[in-house]
């Protein structure tokens, strides 16, 4: 019985093509989009500005100039 339900639960998995038709129209179509997955695209916008920057020189650097490690 496990083994019954353990071979349908894989079949199922499986995507089978039975003509060239679906062939050209699953290489069309994303993944995500045959298996039905929404894949929310988040703007940029929305995310908290970083405290971390890159200068000219390619170097991370904070953003705050007073703070360095070199202590008086």
């Amino acid at each position: 019985k496990k083994v019954k339900e353990r071979i349908s639960r894989l079949s199922s998995y499986q995507y089978q093509f039975k003509s060239a038709h679906q062939i050209d129209e699953a290489e069309r179509i994303p993944a995500y989009m045959r298996q039905g997955l929404d894949v929310g695209m988040d703007h940029k916008s929305d995310e908290q500005p970083s405290n971390i920057g890159v200068d000219a020189e390619g170097n991370l650097r904070t953003n705050n100039s007073f703070l360095h490690d070199n202590v008086d």
